[in-house]
């Protein structure tokens, strides 16, 4: 699954995007994936961000630790309250 931007141009000139929750289908026939709409959030400049972060937040809770980390790195939502200070050597390897 994944949110798909699918853009298209007005009469008028201007472009228009639209924001879709949606996932690849096998067509035997075809022999090609096909990618399937499962939800419509809507027009991209009248989604409300807050919806899809609790989106992604509530989807992140079934990953892995190291998972979670890393997409919280790539989203830069990692907190800068934890600094590293020193480290004490406690012996060899």
């Amino acid at each position: 699954m994944y949110i798909r931007r699918v853009t298209r141009k007005n009469k008028d000139g201007t472009t228009v995007a639209y924001l879709q929750l949606a996932h690849n289908e096998w067509d035997p026939k075809a022999k090609y994936a096909k990618a399937k709409v499962i939800y419509s959030f809507g027009r991209e400049d009248e989604v409300d961000r807050a919806v899809l972060e609790r989106l992604a937040k509530s989807i992140s809770r079934f990953l892995s630790p190291e998972q979670a980390w890393e997409i919280e790195t790539l989203t830069g939502e990692v907190s800068d309250d934890f600094q590293f200070q020193s480290s004490k050597r406690l012996g060899g390897a």
